[in-house]
């Protein structure tokens, strides 16, 4: 989010997120978590949705159909 932010000049506007972690998907989609390692990325992301007026919408996508798992997997 920051890189889109500062590089993209991306003020309010809706922000797609696509991944195949469910897992993820809902600690985002809540914006909180148990665990300690969490909670410091997840408060920099508040921040920056609440300061530059994002809306983030994650989108679940199958492994298989991930675009972004290309290039990590060849």
């Amino acid at each position: 989010m920051e890189y889109r932010v500062h590089h993209f000049r991306e003020v309010g506007c809706r922000v797609f997120h696509l991944t195949d972690s469910y897992v993820v998907m809902s600690i985002v989609a809540k914006g909180r978590s148990s665990s300690n390692l969490l909670k410091p990325l997840l408060r920099r992301l508040s921040a920056l949705v609440l300061s530059y007026g994002l809306y983030v919408v994650v989108i679940h996508v199958e492994s298989t159909e991930n675009p972004t798992d290309g290039a990590s997997r060849a």
